[in-house]
């Protein structure tokens, strides 16, 4: 299992997944979850590439989503279990294994899963909290949130180089705040700055911050997109949550997020890694997804108006 390229930060998480899933009583289950594009995925792959030694039998992750978003079944995802080498009796003394269940969409999909790998280790990303997996499996949940200022700052000088972001510790400053200090924006500009090797972080942070969603995508690759990972999440939604987070983080919603919406319809949202926090705190929206949704109503406005402006008269 090799490491994640120039991961940075989470180093408590990675701490205390590994002590989580090579431990020799209870539960050896952890989920990981929190909004779409905060690194879950990452997280879980390298703290697998940490710990591999703890597990002879192999490190095997299965996406339960599809390159569009849209999940695998559950029969689906059980036949590419076996290939993995899961199954009951499994992961135990000299064939221990560990198991990645990437990208869940559900508990729906993720329990039938978990009774089919046996007594492997398992770690489950998703935008879910899944807590009818953990409250009925145990376990632990990692909910994560943005990188730290200096993390971010770390992973940019990885990917793109220390001295290239040594020269300008301002302007890479700026560009990971303009991507909300999100391990996937991040990565995208650090993908745009290898590419134009003359461009500066600076230009790059200046240009990025006039239009952060529709820019930060990488033509190659949905999964490097912040319009097609983000609008994959918020298409998963139901319609009246779909609207609700779009009140909550579009235009003019700047206060209290709870304002105007039921406790059902927020928590709902928080579960769905679109929304953060609630009682006994207030609730909240990350300031890169409330970006996100504002540029979502108002390219939506505009498509949706283009068509009868026109239109003859």
């Amino acid at each position: 299992m090799p490491p994640v390229p120039a991961f940075a930060g989470r180093e408590n998480d990675r701490r205390a997944i590994a002590e989580r899933l090579t431990c020799a009583e209870g539960p050896r289950l952890v989920v990981v979850s929190g909004a779409p594009g905060i690194g879950k995925s990452a997280l879980a792959r390298q703290t697998a590439h940490e710990t591999q030694h703890s597990f002879p039998g192999g490190v095997f992750v299965l996406a339960l989503a599809r390159p569009d978003g849209t999940p695998l079944t559950v029969e689906e995802a059980a036949r590419l279990l076996p290939e993995a080498g899961a199954g009951a009796g499994a992961g135990t003394g000299a064939d221990r294994q560990l198991i990645v269940l990437d990208d869940a969409a559900g508990a729906w999909q993720v329990t039938p899963l978990l009774a089919a790998a046996g007594d492997a280790s398992v770690v489950v990303t998703s935008r879910r909290a899944l807590a009818a997996v953990v409250a009925t499996h145990g376990g632990a949940v990692h909910r994560l949130d943005v990188l730290r200022p200096a993390e971010a700052y770390g992973l940019l000088a990885g990917l793109i180089g220390a001295r290239r972001i040594a020269a300008e510790p301002a302007a890479a400053r700026e560009l990971a705040s303009v991507c909300g200090h999100f391990p996937l924006a991040l990565r995208i500009a650090a993908g745009r700055l290898l590419t134009r090797p003359a461009l500066s972080v600076a230009d790059c942070a200046a240009w990025l911050a006039a239009d952060p969603p529709a820019r930060l995508a990488l033509a190659e690759d949905a999964r490097l997109s912040v319009p097609e990972v983000f609008g994959q999440a918020l298409d998963a939604l139901a319609p009246d949550l779909r609207e609700a987070f779009l009140r909550l983080g579009g235009p003019g919603a700047d206060g209290d997020p709870s304002a105007g919406e039921s406790e059902s319809v927020l928590e709902q949202l928080v579960d769905s890694g679109l929304l953060e926090d609630g009682p006994p705190g207030p609730y909240r929206v990350h300031d890169f997804l409330r970006v996100y949704a504002r540029w979502h109503v108002r390219t939506h406005r505009t498509t949706a108006a283009a068509p009868a402006a026109a239109a003859p008269r």
